[in-house]
């Protein structure tokens, strides 16, 4: 039962990922060089490269990597630095088939996430953005309201972070978030 509980907890968690784009890794030493973000730097689509989820093993001391990353246009899972599938965890690939996605942030402070389905883009979910002190903040039509470090921007690339979870459940085992993403244009 318990193994039940955590595999729902980690879809539970992969599933954020999908929520407005997804992540990635980066590097701890980017804290040491802050990052200034004008608003106008993340205008454009961007579309996911890699995503990455530190969990704690509940009940226990272990703590865990998934890494997602795109490859030919399909997300491939890893679990500590091996290559897995999704069915070895008892998650039904199909559940998790909308983690490569792509968002386009717009002037006047609005976004559109997509995603990758059945060899094609199409619309998911928008709404409202804000960027203040490094942080963009999303404010879902339809979904709470959730907010990323930028921690890396380029004119290519753009790496994002969540260490802070709302979601309870979500905090109890999952310890960052991280997410990579490229400009498309």
């Amino acid at each position: 039962m318990k193994k039940n509980l955590y595999l729902d907890r980690v879809l539970w968690a992969l599933l954020l990922l999908a929520g407005v784009f997804t992540m990635s890794a980066c590097s701890d030493d980017d804290d040491d060089e802050p990052v200034n973000v004008e608003q106008s730097a993340v205008l454009g689509t961007w579309e996911m490269q890699q995503a990455s989820l530190q969990m704690k093993v509940p009940g226990t001391a272990q703590k865990v990597t998934i890494d997602m990353r795109v490859v030919g246009g399909k997300t491939v899972p890893y679990l500590n630095g091996q290559r897995f599938d999704w069915d070895d965890m008892g998650i039904d690939p199909e559940d998790v088939e909308g983690l490569y996605a792509r968002i386009s942030f717009e002037a006047g402070n609005k976004f559109t996430a997509y995603e990758y389905r059945e060899g094609k883009w199409s619309a998911e979910d928008g709404g409202t953005y804000s960027l203040k002190n490094n942080v963009l903040t999303f404010e879902y039509e339809e979904e709470d309201d959730e907010s990323w470090k930028v921690s890396r921007l380029t004119a290519d690339a753009m790496e994002l972070e969540m260490t802070d979870f709302s979601d309870e459940e979500m905090a109890q085992v999952v310890e960052k978030a991280t997410m990579t993403l490229r400009r498309m244009k």
